[in-house]
């Protein structure tokens, strides 16, 4: 271990717990367990341990993971890729579980699935280092038998010494940690030593109230953002004509396209370990900005909560891919459904692939209009036999 972890790590740490971390430094023989008080740096000292290696980190944008999670960890951390290939040192990938706290509160079923894959792993060529609160939990517990378990510690020394290096200056600083203890918190909030409150998590309503009425810099905004991004988001557009009255048609466009860049990462691109801030400039940041290019209205708003638009706009974009060809696009799902459903129908299966052929349609495109489809004609253009189609037109 480098002497800058033993110096700086090693203070916040028990005697008994920093000769476990000798010991998995040294061995790497079973996952690492970080236990610890929001914002005390347990990510932050992970990534310093695992610095020599790849990181793939798993973390709260991966409750309720719409994938199969095996599948990805697999593929993330065990398949040969560019940083492999051009490094010699860095010859294999560790893996980060972040917030162990929250997969325990909300989605108990990932965090078994992603436990069971790590007991898989040869921690030797992929070390493992878990991250989480106190909180108690079955699989917790399971995980920490079988882990090296350590604790950080609250440190005014380290404290002090961090705020020195950073600002220069200790000066308040016993005062503000009497409301937080949250690094993330202080130097966040703290760069003019003003009061901090102590922590809380605001509800929506204010969070966005407060946002909106009150000028932050892009890191608090995505540390204010950062648990409820998503549903921030859709309150966002979802309350615009509440903000303003001054709505221009090309900054509502721009509003909706960040927010669509955000959806189409998130499911298309997120087996590629995007990180978080991404996506919350995009959801909250990005349009945050543009809604305040308009004249506001008198504040506070009485938020009206979202409807879950967020397939709505999704299907705007991909009305908007099919160009001037969207009647195409209909009407060729129009032959398709009769072909599926009509026992009598004159559409032949050679007639679809000729129209594809023909007019140079993209099949990909087409099934994203099958919703717009269903809607328009009151149909149930079923997507399973639709995909059965389209397998017989390419063979």
């Amino acid at each position: 271990m480098c002497s800058f972890i033993n110096l700086m790590f090693s203070e916040l740490l028990s005697e008994d717990d920093n000769k476990k971390l000798s010991t998995w430094t040294l061995k790497h023989d079973k996952p690492l367990f970080i236990m610890g008080y929001d914002g005390c740096g347990k990510t932050y000292w992970a990534k310093e341990l695992l610095k020599r290696y790849h990181i793939i980190s798993i973390g709260g944008e991966f409750i309720k993971y719409s994938k199969d999670i095996t599948e990805h960890l697999s593929s993330s951390l065990l398949k040969m890729d560019i940083f492999m290939m051009i490094s010699s040192e860095n010859q294999y990938k560790a893996l980060m579980i972040d917030d162990i706290q929250l997969f325990s509160q909300n989605d108990k079923t990932t965090m078994s699935k992603i436990y069971k894959f790590v007991q898989t792993l040869n921690y030797k060529q992929h070390p493992v280092i878990f991250l989480c609160n106190h909180s108690v939990d079955k699989c917790i517990k399971s995980m920490k038998l079988n882990s090296y378990v350590i604790e950080i510690k609250y440190n005014l020394l380290h404290y002090k010494r961090i705020f020195q290096q950073k600002l220069g200056t200790t000066h308040k600083l016993t005062e503000l940690i009497k409301h937080t203890k949250n690094l993330n918190t202080l130097f966040s909030t703290t760069n003019t030593f003003n009061t901090v409150l102590n922590d809380r998590t605001d509800p929506i309503n204010d969070t966005i109230n407060d946002i909106i009425s009150n000028k932050y810099s892009v890191n608090d905004l995505l540390r204010k953002c950062a648990s409820e991004y998503s549903i921030i988001s859709l309150n966002l557009i979802q309350n615009i004509g509440l903000f303003t009255k001054d709505i221009k048609r090309s900054n509502l466009l721009s509003i909706y396209q960040s927010i669509c860049l955000d959806d189409y990462i998130q499911y298309k691109y997120i087996q590629n370990n995007i990180d978080m801030q991404l996506l919350i400039y995009y959801s909250c940041i990005s349009p945050l900005y543009m809604i305040k290019q308009m004249n506001l209205t008198k504040q506070p708003f009485s938020i009206k909560y979202n409807t879950y638009i967020s397939r709505s706009m999704i299907q705007i974009h991909n009305q908007s891919i099919t160009g001037s060809h969207s009647t195409l696009y209909l009407n060729l799902l129009k032959d398709i459904y009769k072909y599926l459903c009509c026992l009598n129908s004159d559409i032949k299966l050679n007639d679809i692939k000729h129209m594809i052929q023909k007019n140079k349609l993209d099949i990909k495109v087409l099934e994203k209009q099958i919703k717009v489809f269903n809607y328009y004609y009151n149909k149930r253009l079923d997507k399973k036999k639709f995909l059965g189609i389209c397998k017989l037109i390419i063979s």
